[in-house]
């Protein structure tokens, strides 16, 4: 697997985490609306405020898991390209050099560099 498709699935992950944590957080916040004894004139308001609340947590868990599906189709197509671009190229776990180039210590010396001066 390319670096690039686990820098995309690192991204995923961060995504199903956030809407993990926004699920769980409504969840709680439910039952703490339904066991909390309320004492206040204005319970129903403040009931109404946080269970409006949790949907949108609700809401926006689902979005964060909707979009780490499409972020796992991206790395999936980042890997389909870089699987053909190393069919193409003949050299498996290379693709990247093709488009980047070399690894940086596998570059050439200038010239300038081994004659001990700057090129004329």
């Amino acid at each position: 697997m390319s670096s690039l498709a686990d820098d995309i699935r690192a991204q995923a992950r961060v995504a199903r985490t956030v809407g993990t944590s926004l699920s769980t957080t409504a969840s709680n916040t439910r039952t703490k609306i339904t066991t909390m004894h309320w004492k206040s004139t204005s319970a129903d308001f403040c009931r109404q405020k946080l269970t409006e609340f949790t949907r949108i947590m609700d809401q926006r868990s689902a979005d964060a898991h909707a979009l780490a599906i499409t972020i796992d189709k991206h790395a999936a197509s980042v890997e389909s390209r870089v699987d053909t671009l190393e069919t193409i190229v003949g050299l498996p776990g290379r693709a990247v050099d093709a488009v980047t180039g070399p690894p940086t210590h596998s570059r050439p010396i200038p010239t300038e560099a081994i004659r001990g001066g700057a090129a004329r």
